[in-house]
């Protein structure tokens, strides 16, 4: 079975290890009665944590952004769901003389720049997040483009929703959803072999990422074929 999203997941761990009980909710009356989620879907958040902090590797990312609806009144904006920190914004108006940066700051430095501003709508100057919104001063006066850089963050994977490193290498999660279900498949001989495979995986990310960032040939990554 292929795996590209989440259910697809499930399903081809479940088939690994031949366990229909840890595919469903545990019932009444049994150890973990009163979760909402079944041992697999747990193990899978356990694995992307560990991924997260071994594999992944935050990315910066370039995006336009538009900020301003024409309506003078608001000043915020979401963001971009995989956006960790922004590193640069900078607005695009096709005249170089006008496309000036907008200065990252701290909410208390917004609330002083607001007030010093009267918060008059006019090309905005100043930015700050709150909560996955991008909040500017002054108001926007119309509709600007910007151009817009950030540090990538890993989204977790669910029901409709898939990352780019799920997509590239959905055996990294098959074989570490695989690792942390070991409390459930005491003394399985494939634990080894799935370990050795994970690890070779993970190599063999570190190896081309290393490349894509300092230069050198790109060797194709050989990934194991999930039967």
């Amino acid at each position: 079975m292929a795996i590209v999203d989440y259910p697809s997941l499930q399903a081809t761990v479940a088939s690994y290890i031949n366990r229909t009980d840890l595919s469903v909710v545990p019932p009444m009356n049994s150890p973990g009665y009163g979760l909402t989620t079944t041992p697999i879907q747990d193990a899978i958040s356990l694995a992307e944590n560990t991924i997260r902090l071994k594999v992944w590797r935050n990315r910066v990312r370039n995006t336009s952004f538009q900020i301003g609806n024409g309506d003078q009144t608001t000043d915020q904006f979401a963001l971009p769901n995989d956006c960790a920190a922004i590193t640069s914004l900078r607005l695009v108006s096709g005249y170089p003389n006008q496309d000036t940066s907008i200065r990252i700051c701290t909410p208390e430095e917004l609330a002083d720049f607001r007030a010093a501003h009267y918060n008059v709508a006019s090309r905005p100057r100043y930015a700050a997040v709150l909560t996955g919104n991008l909040v500017v001063v002054p108001v926007p006066d119309q509709v600007y483009d910007t151009d817009l850089w950030y540090w990538q963050e890993l989204v977790p994977i669910g029901p409709g929703v898939v990352n780019p490193l799920f997509q590239e290498f959905p055996n990294l999660y098959l074989y570490a959803t695989l690792l942390e279900l070991a409390p459930y498949l005491e003394h399985d001989e494939r634990m080894q072999t799935w370990q050795s495979k994970y690890d070779d995986l993970v190599a063999a990310i570190h190896a081309r990422r290393d490349r894509e960032e300092f230069g050198g040939p790109l060797p194709s990554i050989r990934l194991t074929t999930v039967f």
